[in-house]
């Protein structure tokens, strides 16, 4: 069992929730990329054929820039409101000088804070990975815990008990 005690850092709390959205967006990423492409491919076979405003490249053409166009609208305001919530709770955290534990056992991991005390049975996840200096541990496609590596007092004992209880994610 290991067991270990973070002192809440805004900084690091931020950080770590920003790295948790950003790679849970990267299908949504891959996704715009593609309209992004296939945007331009019309664009580009309208300027080419020189087509009128009825032609089928035209009419593709009109409707990816206005699907690309939500598309980066509905990413700037949905990563506008989600930074603006972490950044609430970041500070709430921080006047309350909130203190958190991880407790890492045969059984599962254990989370607790001044709010909430959560214990998970290994079952409950299916993968973990390390990711710069983090570690983050799945369940599907979902990251439930984001770790700084820092503030794990005895990595190798973890890491032990992770590969022994989940599959690497690479």
């Amino acid at each position: 069992m290991v067991e270990f005690h973070i002192k809440f850092d805004k900084k690091e709390y931020i950080k770590a929730e920003k790295l948790k959205i950003r790679l849970a967006l990267r299908s949504f990423y891959k996704r715009f990329l593609l309209y992004l492409f296939l945007t331009i491919v019309c664009i580009s076979m309208t300027l080419i054929e020189k087509a009128g405003y009825t032609s089928w490249p035209t009419m593709m053409s009109m409707f990816l820039v206005g699907l690309t166009l939500s598309y980066i609208s509905i990413t700037i305001s949905t990563h506008k409101e989600y930074f603006k919530r972490i950044t609430a709770l970041a500070d709430k955290y921080e006047k309350e000088n909130m203190d958190y534990k991880f407790i890492f056992s045969n059984e599962g991991i254990a989370y607790e804070d001044s709010q909430k005390a959560m214990q998970h049975k290994w079952r409950a996840f299916d993968s973990y990975a390390f990711y710069k200096n983090y570690l983050l541990i799945y369940r599907g496609q979902d990251i439930i815990y984001v770790v700084d590596k820092v503030y794990l007092p005895d990595f190798i004992s973890v890491q032990d008990l992770l590969k022994s209880k989940l599959i690497l994610r690479k």
